[in-house]
C-alpha cells in the first residue's frame, strides 16, 4: 500500500543549504526506502511531496525531515492512502524556483505572493503536481 504526505517549512534564518548535497543526500536515503516524490524550494520556502511506503515514510519524517537544521516552520501532512505513485521514476524531481515556478504557484493560488503555510494541504499538493508537469513540458520544449 502505497501512502503520500506533503510538508511545507522555511528555512531559517541565518542558515544556507547546500542544495545539490541536500537532494543527493535525500535521493539517496529514498531509493534505500521505497519513496519517490518532488520538492520545490524557492529559496525561502520547501514544499515536498513524499510517496511510499507509511512505516518507510514515518522513518523519513523522523530522521530527514525533522531533524535538518536549516528547516523552520515545519509542517507535516496527514499520510494518505494513494492507489498509485505521482512520480514513479523521481526518488526526487527538484522543481526549481525559476521564473516558471513562481508563477505556475501564483497562477495556482491566485496571487502575487505566494505563501505555502497559507494553502491547504491538497492545493499544495496539486501545485507540486501542476509544476512538476510544467517541468516536464519545458523538458520535452528544449528537446524538440
Amino acid at each position: 500500500m502505497i501512502h503520500r504526505l506533503i510538508y511545507i517549512s522555511d528555512i531559517c534564518e541565518g542558515y544556507s543549504t547546500d542544495l545539490n548535497k541536500a537532494l543527493d543526500g535525500a535521493r539517496s536515503f529514498y531509493a534505500e526506502h521505497n519513496i519517490t516524490g518532488a520538492l520545490w524550494f524557492d529559496g525561502h520556502h520547501f514544499i515536498q511531496l513524499l510517496e511510499g511506503p507509511k512505516e518507510e515514510l514515518a522513518e523519513a519524517i523522523e530522521k530527514r525531515l525533522l531533524s535538518d537544521q536549516p528547516k523552520c516552520n515545519v509542517h507535516v501532512s496527514d499520510l494518505q492512502k494513494a492507489k498509485e505513485r505521482l512520480f514513479p521514476d523521481w526518488t526526487m524531481s527538484y522543481l526549481c524556483k525559476g521564473s516558471y515556478a513562481h508563477e505556475v504557484a501564483c497562477q495556482f493560488i491566485g496571487n502575487k505572493e505566494f505563501d505555502p503555510h497559507a494553502c491547504h494541504d491538497q492545493a499544495l499538493m496539486e501545485l507540486i503536481c501542476a509544476l512538476e508537469h510544467e517541468r516536464q513540458e519545458r523538458a520535452r520544449d528544449a528537446i524538440n
